[in-house]
C-alpha cells in the first residue's frame, strides 16, 4: 500500500512538528488534512498554536464530504482536544459534531461515526456519555448485522469509563449467542475472564 500524505506527516511530526504542519497544510483532501493536522496538534508543544491547529483540523474535516465522513474525520482532532482537558471546548465541538451527524439519514452510517466519536472522548466523561447515548440510539435505529460489531468496538472503552453502562450496552445486541461472546470478549480484554 502506498503511504498517504497523512502518513508522511505522521512520520515527520516527531522530528519536526513545524515542517509537518507545513506539509499537513498542503494536503488537498479534507479527510487526510484533518487527520494530519490533528496528529501535528497532538505533538505541538505550544498551547496557543495547538489550539489554532485544532481549529484548522476541524475546518478541514468539514471538507470531508457527507456527515458521516465529516464526523469520522473530526474524531481525530476531537480526541486531541479532549486530551487537553479543555472541557468547554470539547463540549462545544462534540455538540457541533452531533448536530452535523443528525443530518445523516442512514442510521448505520450514523452509528459508525458515533462509534468513532465515543472512542475519541475517553478523556472527557461528560461528552463521552452524551455521545454514548447518541450511539445507543443509533444502534437501536440501525437494525443491522453491523450493530454487534459496532458495540464490540466501543464496549472495552465503555467498560473502562463506566463498567455498569457496559453491561447495558451489550443488551443492544439482540442475538443471545453474540451477546454472550461480547461478554466473554470483554471479560478477557479487561482481565476478568477465565
Amino acid at each position: 500500500m502506498r503511504p498517504t500524505q497523512r502518513d508522511k506527516v505522521v512520520r515527520m511530526a516527531p522530528k519536526d512538528w513545524q515542517k509537518a504542519l507545513d506539509a499537513a497544510d498542503g494536503i488537498p483532501d479534507g479527510w487526510y488534512k484533518c487527520q494530519a493536522l490533528a496528529h501535528v496538534a497532538k505533538i505541538c508543544p505550544i498551547p496557543k498554536q495547538q489550539g489554532t491547529i485544532l481549529k484548522n483540523a476541524f475546518k478541514a474535516g468539514l471538507a470531508s464530504g457527507d456527515p458521516n465522513r465529516v464526523v469520522t474525520a473530526s474524531a481525530w482532532p476531537l480526541r486531541v482536544l479532549a486530551e487537553t482537558g479543555k472541557e468547554r471546548a470539547v463540549e462545544e465541538e462534540t455538540a457541533r459534531l452531533l448536530e452535523i451527524l443528525r443530518k445523516e439519514a442512514n442510521p448505520v452510517r450514523r452509528m459508525d461515526a458515533l462509534a468513532e466519536i465515543v472512542l475519541s472522548l475517553v478523556a472527557s466523561r461528560s461528552s463521552f456519555l452524551k455521545a454514548l447515548h447518541e450511539f445507543e440510539v443509533a444502534c437501536r435505529e440501525a437494525n443491522s448485522w453491523k450493530v454487534p460489531r459496532a458495540v464490540a468496538r466501543v464496549l472495552p472503552v465503555v467498560a473502562q469509563v463506566d463498567p455498569t453502562h457496559a453491561s447495558q450496552l451489550s443488551q443492544l445486541v439482540a442475538d443471545a449467542k453474540e451477546r454472550q461472546k461480547l461478554g466473554r470478549d470483554l471479560a478477557n480484554s479487561t482481565g476478568k475472564g477465565a
